[in-house]
């Protein structure tokens, strides 16, 4: 089962939110939970080419995506206190619903889910002695719905949400995090997966590769810095700013 790309990118709210009154709104909601937020909002023009950048940026991706044909794109994000809270927080979490849905504004989302490879994913994990927490009452939120609007805003193949507990929501983090550092008995867990005789094609997409890179703990080529080299071929650019659509 081959992995035939990886990319990695922002799921920053504002990258999906209209410049003016509907970005105005979400930062004053924003601002009004932050015990230490920012007064410098940038202006119209500034939101703008923000919006502008962050577009361009995932057009690279997106193309890298179309050009590989996969079967299943495998999205791996946080979750910001929607699915999980303090009661259980799992570290890995593998979703096996028949279908996932979400909404972030006014944009909805729905997406067939692969099952079958989420099934494979668990088993493959149980063989060598990894225990991924799996469920099916999940619901998508912005960490997956605005690379996945920008990328495959519509359903032409099915996703398979994966979790991973890095998550840093306001003045609130979830304190026990996993290790930046890959186990490699996780190693090729995904490509090992047999879930049919078919050669499924497979695309993992991530957007917490900014979060352990920050930790610099990364060892793996295929994280932050595979995305990121990609981008600087595709456009003759450097730096994260190129990387995550972000100035």
């Amino acid at each position: 089962m081959p992995l035939v790309s990886a990319v990695a990118a922002s799921h920053a709210p504002n990258i999906l939110l209209e410049p003016g009154s509907e970005w105005e709104d979400f930062m004053d909601l924003h601002y009004s939970m932050a015990s230490k937020g920012s007064s410098n909002r940038p202006t119209l023009e500034q939101q703008k080419k923000l919006r502008q950048d962050a577009e361009a940026a995932f057009a690279v991706l997106r193309e890298d995506l179309e050009r590989s044909h996969p079967d299943v794109l495998v999205v791996v994000a946080n979750d910001q206190f929607v699915n999980f809270f303090w009661n259980n927080i799992p570290t890995f979490f593998v979703t096996v619903a028949e279908e996932v849905k979400g909404q972030f504004t006014r944009h909805r989302f729905q997406y067939r889910n692969h099952k079958e490879l989420g099934n494979a994913i668990i088993r493959a994990g149980m063989e060598k002695g990894i225990d991924f927490s799996y469920g099916e009452n999940i619901e998508l939120q912005h960490t997956q719905n605005v690379p996945l609007y920008f990328l495959l805003r519509e359903p032409s193949i099915p996703i398979l949400p994966i979790y991973v507990n890095t998550c840093r929501s306001g003045t609130v983090a979830a304190p026990l995090l996993p290790s930046g550092r890959i186990d490699p008995r996780r190693g090729g867990t995904v490509e090992r997966a047999n879930c049919n005789p078919r050669n499924r094609r497979i695309i993992a997409f991530s957007r917490l590769a900014e979060n352990w890179r920050n930790r610099r703990e990364i060892r793996s080529p295929t994280a932050g810095g595979f995305a990121r080299r990609k981008w600087q071929e595709a456009r003759g650019l450097s730096g994260s700013g190129a990387f995550t659509g972000r100035r």
